[in-house]
């Protein structure tokens, strides 16, 4: 089981890509919004400590 905790906020991306061969650019941009600026992940049965 995964659980996702936190406040809703955004999430700002932007994807390189070479721009005529040569150089590295910004060429797109994504916002998510209502997305949790947290995230913890846990196991959902206890680990077995040998």
């Amino acid at each position: 089981m995964l659980r996702i905790v936190g406040e809703d906020g955004e999430l700002h991306m932007t994807r390189k890509d070479k721009a005529l061969g040569l150089l590295w650019m910004n060429m797109d941009s994504l916002t998510f919004h209502g997305v949790p600026v947290l995230y913890i992940v846990g196991p959902s049965k206890p680990r077995d400590h040998a």
